[in-house]
C-alpha cells in the first residue's frame, strides 16, 4: 500500500504538471487570439491596399494588381499559419514531455514500493526458514573423577536451516542472592562448536566447577547456582544471531548420595529444578 507521504508527493507532482500544461495552453490560446487578430488586420490591410492601389486602372492592369495584392495577403497568411502550427506542435510536444516525466515518476514510485514489498517478503521468508538456537537447562551434574559439580545446558536448533559458525560460552556462579543479575556475555569469551543441524542438540558444560562442600550452604543460609552465558551463530542467511540465557538452581533441591561411612559421593540437581531468571534471557 502507498503511504500517505507517497500519495501526497504524487498529488503534488500531478498538480505541478497540470499547472504547467494549463499555463502553456493559456499561452497557445493567447497566441491563437493574436493570430486571429493579425489575420483580420492582414485582410483589412489587403482590402485597403487594393482600394488605394488598384482602383482607377484599366481592366487588365486592375486584375493584375488585385492578383498581386491577394498573393501578398496569402503569403502573409501562410507565414502566420506556419508560425501557429509550430506553436501548436511545441505545445503538444511539451505536454507529451510532461506526461512522460509524470509517468516516469509514477513508475519510479511503483518500483520503489515493489522493491520494498519484495524485500519484506524475502525477510519474512528468511525468518521462517532461518536457524533458531534455544538454550535449555540440563542440570547440575557431578564430575566422574573429582568430587565436584558442573552446570550443563542443552542447545537445540528449533529452526529449519543449519546454524553455522556456532560459538558458545557457559559460566556458573554461586550466590546467596536469589535475584542476582548483571551477567556480562561476550563473543570473545565463547568457544567454537561447529554447526548444528535442524532439530539437533548439543550439550555443553560450564567452564567453572564447584566442590560438593561449596554448594552446601551454611546453617541458616541458602545458596543459588546460576548457569549463564550465550550462543552466537550464523542463522543460515549470513546474519549473525545471539541467544543469551541464565538458569537459576536452588541448592536445597539437590540430591545427595553418601557411602556407608557418611561421606558424600554424589550431588546433582535435575534440570526440572532450574528456573529462568527475569533478566539475562533474550534472543535475536
Amino acid at each position: 500500500m502507498l503511504t500517505l507521504a507517497a500519495v501526497t508527493v504524487l498529488i503534488f507532482m500531478i498538480g505541478i504538471v497540470s499547472a504547467m500544461i494549463l499555463e502553456e495552453y493559456a499561452k497557445v490560446r493567447g497566441a491563437y487570439a493574436v493570430y486571429q487578430a493579425r489575420s483580420e488586420q492582414d485582410r483589412h490591410d489587403a482590402q485597403k491596399a487594393i482600394a488605394q492601389s488598384c482602383f482607377g486602372m484599366d481592366r487588365p492592369t486592375f486584375v493584375q494588381c488585385v492578383s498581386d495584392k491577394i498573393e501578398v495577403y496569402d503569403r502573409s497568411q501562410d507565414n502566420n499559419q506556419d508560425l501557429q502550427a509550430q506553436k501548436d506542435m511545441a505545445f503538444w510536444a511539451f505536454c507529451t514531455f510532461l506526461t512522460s516525466c509524470g509517468s516516469l515518476a509514477i513508475t519510479g514510485v511503483g518500483i520503489y514500493y515493489v522493491r520494498n514489498t519484495l524485500l519484506s517478503s524475502i525477510e519474512a521468508t528468511n525468518r521462517e526458514l532461518r536457524a533458531y538456537l534455544s538454550v535449555s537447562p540440563d542440570g547440575i551434574n557431578p564430575l566422574q573423577i573429582r568430587p565436584m559439580v558442573i552446570g550443563h545446558v542443552s542447545v537445540k536448533n528449533v529452526g529449519q536451516a543449519i546454524a553455522k559458525d556456532v560459538h558458545l560460552m557457559v559460566r556458573m556462579t554461586i550466590s546467596q542472592n536469589r535475584d542476582l543479575s548483571g551477567f556480562e556475555v561476550s563473543k570473545a569469551e565463547s568457544k567454537p562448536t561447529g554447526s548444528i543441524a535442524p532439530t539437533a542438540s548439543i550439550w555443553k558444560g560450564s567452564v567453572q566447577t564447584l566442590s560438593f562442600a561449596e554448594i552446601i550452604p551454611e546453617a541458616g543460609k541458602q545458596n543459588y547456582l546460576y548457569v549463564w552465558g550465550a550462543v552466537y551463530y550464523d542463522d543460515g542467511f549470513r546474519q549473525r544471531r545471539r541467544t543469551a540465557f541464565c538458569h537459576r538452581y536452588d541448592t536445597d533441591s539437590r540430591v545427595t548420595e553418601k557411602d556407608k561411612a557418611g561421606q558424600i559421593t554424589n550431588i546433582h540437581i535435575s534440570a526440572d529444578k532450574a528456573r529462568y531468571t527475569e533478566t539475562g534471557n533474550d534472543a535475536d
